[in-house]
């Protein structure tokens, strides 16, 4: 298996879902971090891709609001593995799978990190 590619594009053969995923991610990120509820790269996002043995997912180290579609990989649910976009997923991919392995109705996971919740906790 040769290096992931990118997440299919906007206009491409069968992309159309996948285009909206990703434009559904991205604007997800943006306003979770514009109303507060988080910071930076302090969570990560994922959505089941059409078909459901796969799901996008942010990138390790994204930035919320400044996500792309290349800040995105897809990844199976099976096994984890990277099938295009980014090569690094999030480190928290796996709490991802077990969502949309336990949960077939699952379409989506926001697991965010609030900066007042962190504080809370180390204190």
């Amino acid at each position: 298996m040769g290096e992931p590619g990118p997440v299919p594009p906007a206009g491409s053969a069968g992309s159309a879902g996948v285009a909206e995923l990703v434009a559904e991610l991205v604007a997800a990120g943006r306003r979770l971090v514009r109303h507060g509820l988080v910071i930076g790269s302090g969570g990560n996002l994922s959505a089941r891709m059409p078909g459901g043995s796969s799901c996008l997912v942010t990138a390790a180290g994204s930035w919320l609001d400044e996500l792309t579609g290349e800040d995105l990989s897809e990844v199976a649910l099976s096994d984890g593995a990277v099938l295009a976009g980014n090569p690094a997923p999030s480190s928290e991919v796996a709490l991802h799978l077990a969502s949309y392995r336990v949960r077939p109705d699952v379409r989506a996971v926001v697991h965010v990190h609030p900066q007042h919740a962190v504080l809370l906790s180390a204190l």
